[in-house]
């Protein structure tokens, strides 16, 4: 009983540090910066995309992609693409770098569609054959820089998740399980 209650508390831990949320998009001059969600093969997925624009080219653009989410996982993506018109079409050129959580994996994206409905909003969507997903987007775009924490309002969270050095719940269930074993074998050992 002990055992699983310290093999459980071990696996949270691990959870816990395996995918922290990436650092934030920094803004740029000439970048535009974009927030939103997307719904694919994982529906939790927060996006931050930054575009700029390629010097000497009028629509040409170049950016990063942030994905993050509490179930698959970060990862950052360098895009390329343009503005035609009122459509921003844009594809990966490389993922970066990745944080997958156990069982997930990321795939290069091949094409983002994404119009311009207004001002502040873009929608659309994305495809990706390597990974078969296919998902939908939607975008805000920031003015000024805004901090993570402003994105992750109204996201539900698991209890265990949290932004700290301590051990946290799994790491003293763990300490207090070892703390156990370690009494009841100092006492065996007497007894011998």
């Amino acid at each position: 009983m002990m055992l699983s209650f310290v093999l459980l508390a071990v696996a949270q831990e691990m959870q816990q540090s395996a995918a922290p949320r990436p650092p934030p998009l920094e803004a740029l001059p000439r970048c535009e910066r974009w927030k939103g969600t997307a719904a694919g093969n994982d529906p939790s997925i927060e996006v931050s995309l930054r575009i700029c624009q390629v010097e000497g080219q009028d629509h040409g653009v170049e950016g990063t992609l942030l994905w993050s989410s509490l179930v698959s996982g970060w990862n950052r993506r360098e895009l390329v693409g343009s503005w035609e018109g009122e459509k921003l079409v844009l594809r990966d050129l490389r993922v970066a770098e990745e944080r997958p959580q156990a069982g997930w994996y990321f795939c290069v994206i091949d094409r983002y569609e994404l119009e311009k409905v207004d001002p502040g909003t873009l929608i659309g969507r994305y495809d990706s054959a390597a990974c078969m997903d296919h998902a939908t987007l939607k975008l805000e775009r920031v003015g000024a820089a805004t901090p993570w924490k402003e994105a992750e309002k109204g996201v539900e969270k698991p209890w265990y998740r949290g932004c700290s050095n301590a051990p946290g719940v799994a790491g003293w269930g763990l300490w207090l399980g070892m703390a156990v074993v370690w009494k009841r074998r100092k006492s065996q050992y007497r007894r011998l």
